[in-house]
């Protein structure tokens, strides 16, 4: 039972770990793009 449940807590901090990654990475590439349409319009005025 015991192994059972240090699984299961194994499983969900590496799921949330996961998930909190993912999110960070989606943030930074939203950003990033975001910056770059900026740096395109300036250069094209």
């Amino acid at each position: 039972m015991n192994t059972q449940y240090i699984l299961l807590d194994v499983a969900l901090v590496t799921g949330s770990t996961a998930i909190a990654l993912l999110i960070v990475i989606a943030a930074v590439i939203y950003i990033d793009t975001k910056r770059l349409e900026k740096w395109k319009q300036r250069n094209n005025n």
